[in-house]
């Protein structure tokens, strides 16, 4: 079995043991979890001050309401929420784009090479797509985003606080927007 994840192959065989698997993989939706993430975030950093190249973008989404969806329709769903939104964000993003699960609800999305402006046609066109996407039982979801660009004075947390203060800014001003705050 192969699982093809942003630029890498991860490739689970018979000798791959669990561990392996559950310190890469969120279990449930497939994709990259915050260890993995943390990890992605840590070598994107590097790149930028070792090579001086580009920076990259940072983004931080939250799926509005979903409290309310587990209440109402059961976790169950609320899982069956939280895979389908993947894959719409998913087909949206580069090979290259690095798509992890934050944990609960929360995703984050490292966009590689690529400045904040750029950032957020792209997070604005996923925000959109999701948006519009029909889930089943549920209808339609929507999701807050906090976005930046990684500067040389960032460092690794201070990065993605203010992603996260951005998504807070997308949550109380109103829900299902792309917020962007540069340092």
């Amino acid at each position: 079995t192969r699982i093809v994840i942003g630029k890498y192959r991860i490739t689970i065989t018979q000798n791959t043991t669990k561990y392996e698997e559950l310190s890469t993989i969120d279990n449930l939706t497939g994709i990259f979890n915050r260890l993995m993430f943390e990890k992605e975030l840590k070598s994107e950093i590097e790149r930028v001050h070792r090579y001086k190249t580009q920076s990259f973008s940072l983004a931080i989404l939250d799926i509005d309401n979903f409290k309310r969806v587990n209440d109402t329709y059961g976790h169950i769903e609320g899982d069956n929420v939280l895979k389908q939104l993947v894959l719409e964000v998913k087909s949206h993003l580069r090979s290259t784009d690095i798509f992890s699960r934050w944990g609960g609800e929360e995703f984050v999305i490292i966009l590689p090479l690529t400045n904040v402006e750029k950032a957020k046609m792209t997070i604005e066109n996923i925000r959109q797509k999701v948006s519009s996407a029909i889930f089943n039982k549920i209808g339609t979801v929507t999701c807050s985003f906090g976005l930046t660009e990684f500067n040389e004075n960032d460092t690794f947390h201070s990065v993605i606080i203010r992603a996260d203060e951005a998504m807070y800014i997308a949550k109380t001003s109103g829900k299902n927007r792309v917020e962007v705050l540069v340092s």
